[in-house]
């Protein structure tokens, strides 16, 4: 996974949930376009599938880790650790900026990680 950290888990069970997303869109996306041709399915459905999708992108090329896997796993870091909402931004900031390749998906502060939601 992504390196270590104090639950793995939590990064296995994000990319098992992320391969299931992109076999699901996948597979249904000529008919979530049918559907919304028709009026059936709306644009929240349809963007909520585009943030999923998104959410499982890699962090950058041959990455082992999505932007979600990440997003979870930091924060539960930070909550084991009662870091403050400061250091965390602090700490997407580096890790966007200046450790990870500079082609990276990953957000560039806390705040940003809201898209997700």
């Amino acid at each position: 996974m992504c390196g270590p950290t104090t639950n793995l888990n939590i990064s296995r069970e994000v990319q098992r949930a992320c391969e299931i997303v992109e076999v699901v869109i996948s597979e249904h996306e000529k008919e979530h376009h049918m559907l919304k041709d028709l009026g059936i399915l709306d644009n929240d459905v349809l963007d909520g599938l585009d943030a999923l999708q998104e959410a499982c992108v890699p962090l950058y090329e041959s990455a082992c880790c999505t932007k979600l896997a990440m997003v979870l796993t930091m924060m539960n870091m930070c909550i084991v650790h009662n870091c403050s909402n400061k250091f965390v931004n602090e700490l997407f900031f580096l890790l966007h900026n200046f450790l990870l390749p500079t082609n990276n998906t990953s957000f560039a502060n806390m705040y940003s990680t809201k898209t997700l939601t």
